[in-house]
């Protein structure tokens, strides 16, 4: 059973890919804090949002 208390957080590369594999075209998992700062570094607007989430896991 998962732990529902370990949130994860990815980055999905739309302009440059960073894998040609699509499932692998992801930055992530990280915490919080890590996607925070991914996100500066990387430029990425607070208004791109973008939540999934898995009602089972709720």
């Amino acid at each position: 059973m998962p732990d529902k208390s370990i949130k994860q957080y990815y980055i999905i590369p739309i302009t440059e890919p960073v894998d040609e594999v699509a499932e692998y075209n992801r930055i992530g998992p990280m915490t919080k804090e890590e996607f925070e700062r991914k996100r500066e570094e990387l430029r990425v607007p607070q208004s791109l949002t973008f939540t999934k989430v898995f009602e089972n896991l709720e």
